[in-house]
């Protein structure tokens, strides 16, 4: 293919019909590679986006090497992968080409980024430069942005990021493709978590030091609203044994930040009890809701969901769905 290209290069419009030739074996190519893993992307995403990047990664070599990485074969090259990346199999299927192709691009950059991936972090940068060559052909970005951003929230607000590395790294690579603006979101809840760890730190030295009582492993995350998109929770009474910390928490944070108001995020709230009345004792991972009713059984042996006993105010929650988010057997936990 060089020596053809060295020769054509000598007659005018003579390399039109191989970089032509060149689009078309390169689309036909990408897509057959799509409808073979096809079946497989639903569950494995990866499948997807390393099947991209293997057609990528040959005719891009043939680009470079063979036709010496000049402009009309490059644009060939690009034209083929922006068609068969955007509109084959599986975003035909999904029917909607931008979205479904965002989001399986998010959903593989979320399995390498989470806690569990066994990789080192040579391996993880390379995926994520391959994950970069299919997002710069993705020709609705604000939809990747959106999907990517919803799962990034989760996996800093649960403690899944496997490594902050990498996540600065997707960020900054995100940043260069397509300007300060599209990664500002991201970069500041990466930041919030930052600033979150030297403030608790701040916290518990303030409590050692006026030697104020507060719950042991107390931890705190304060997330910028229009950054983060998560809603506010509804309206919920605290358990009495969070409660004054929390309020401590409060005024040292407003006697730094004047003006601001703190929601809580209950949704995403956890922590643990400790049952005192079993032999092994046991210690229980809850959300901040199940822990609120559990807490209650220490003064009652059964509370009705409407009744007085029922002083958490998560009348809109039902048993039904707390038992569920717990994997309690309903048979086990019935409304009164």
């Amino acid at each position: 293919l060089r020596i053809l290209h060295g020769l054509v290069t000598r007659f005018k419009d003579a390399e039109k019909p191989i970089q032509k030739k060149l689009e078309n074996y390169t689309y036909k190519t990408g897509i057959h590679a799509i409808n073979s893993i096809k079946a497989t992307v639903s569950k494995e995403p990866k499948n997807y986006v390393e099947a991209i990047f293997k057609v990528h990664e040959r005719f891009y070599k043939i680009v470079k090497d063979a036709f010496c990485d000049e402009p009309g074969y490059r644009a060939a090259f690009d034209n083929a992968c922006g068609k068969f990346i955007n509109d084959n199999a599986v975003t035909k299927a999904a029917g909607s080409s931008s979205a479904k192709l965002a989001e399986l691009l998010a959903k593989y950059c979320d399995t390498l980024l989470r806690k569990g991936n066994k990789a080192d972090q040579s391996y993880t940068d390379k995926k994520i430069d391959q994950i970069m060559v299919v997002f710069n052909y993705i020709h609705d970005k604000d939809v990747f942005q959106k999907f990517y951003g919803t799962m990034l929230a989760k996996r800093l607000v649960q403690q899944l990021s496997a490594s902050d590395d990498s996540e600065a790294l997707v960020i900054s690579k995100l940043r260069k493709a397509c300007g300060f603006e599209y990664s500002s979101k991201l970069q500041r809840m990466f930041q919030d978590i930052r600033i979150s760890t030297q403030l608790l730190g701040k916290f518990k030295t303030y409590c050692g030091i006026e030697k104020y009582d507060v719950i042991n492993d107390f931890s705190v995350m304060i997330l910028n609203k229009n950054a983060w998109p998560f809603r506010s929770s509804p309206a919920f009474n605290l358990p009495h044994q969070i409660q004054p910390t929390y309020t401590r928490f409060t005024e040292f944070y407003m006697s730094q930040h004047s003006g601001r108001k703190l929601k809580l995020l209950h949704q995403f709230s956890k922590g643990e009890l400790q049952m005192l009345y079993t032999e092994p004792k046991y210690t229980l991972q809850v959300s901040t809701y199940q822990m609120a009713i559990l807490l209650l059984f220490n003064k009652v042996e059964s509370i009705t969901v409407n009744g007085e006993s029922m002083t958490v105010n998560i009348k809109s929650m039902t048993v039904e769905s707390i038992s569920k988010e717990a994997q309690i057997k309903p048979e086990l936990c019935r409304p009164i």
